[in-house]
């Protein structure tokens, strides 16, 4: 998806803040290296941060259950926010936030996917499993619909679906009271008015953290929610123009560790 197409906001935000209380930091393409670990420049900095009391988080469209095995090789005790939104854990792994899509949002989600002849890549469940199935065929009837929404009402928190770019607005007109993602090759469905910055948003207030007390790092479409909410939004080095231009600062790739200079410079001032 061409994110520079859409619309972007001039921020007027302070490019510094002593108070930050809270780091949300996405996952893929942010914290994560290609190779899918997390480099040690970026965990000191983590680490560091949250022995100052600042309470870091992960905000990502993975399952939480995606989510928890990088916590545990990394030895992170940290809360996060899955599923764009959908879901929020403590540090403690519970649950204190859920929303899935019920029967009928499913149902209209996959309708209008189907109409606009997007393909289903895959569902995202809540459970400590990623749902990545059944897998869907390329023309869903009605029945198949049905059948599949009986089954998994519910229980399905995000819908990722690859389509063409010219089918985005038709796609987006059907599904405008959802929340939609556009990502580098695909769209994120959520229930609406469910996001990374809806989630990060239920988060602080359940921390007692005011939303201008946090900083938000990421670098893709999805992201751009919680940039709108978070007192300082970071955008990574190797992020489309159109997010950077949604953030109020701009740091190094994830291949350079781009999450600490972050932390260093904004957090821990150094």
């Amino acid at each position: 998806m061409n994110f520079d197409k859409l619309m972007l906001k001039t921020s007027n935000k302070k490019v510094m803040n002593p108070m930050i209380k809270c780091i949300a930091i996405d996952m893929d393409g942010t914290l994560l290296q290609p190779n899918l670990t997390i480099s040690k420049q970026d965990l000191k900095a983590i680490v560091e941060a949250n022995n100052k009391g600042v309470d870091v988080i992960i905000n990502s469209g993975r399952s939480y259950a995606s989510i928890h095995f990088f916590l545990e090789v990394y030895q992170l005790s940290i809360s996060a926010v899955s599923l764009n939104g959908a879901n929020i854990h403590n540090e403690k792994n519970t649950l204190i936030y859920n929303r899935p899509l019920n029967e009928r949002e499913l149902s209209l989600s996959l309708q209008a996917f189907s109409r606009a002849h997007f393909k289903i890549i895959n569902l995202l469940g809540g459970a400590l499993r990623l749902v990545n199935g059944p897998v869907l065929p390329e023309n869903l009837t009605d029945e198949y619909i049905a059948s599949f929404v009986q089954a998994y009402k519910d229980n399905i928190y995000k819908i990722s679906a690859l389509g063409r770019d010219h089918a985005l607005s038709q796609v987006s007109a059907e599904l405008n009271e959802f929340e939609l993602a556009p990502m580098d090759q695909s769209i994120e469905l959520t229930a609406p008015g469910v996001n990374k910055g809806t989630g990060l948003i239920k988060y602080c207030e359940e921390k007692g953290i005011h939303p201008d007390e946090t900083m938000a790092i990421g670098d893709n479409g999805n992201d751009v929610s919680m940039f709108h909410q978070a007192g300082l939004a970071v955008a990574m080095g190797h992020a489309d123009q159109g997010i950077k231009h949604e953030a109020d600062a701009v740091t190094k790739t994830n291949t350079d560790h781009g999450v600490a200079c972050a932390i260093n410079k904004y957090v821990l001032q150094r």
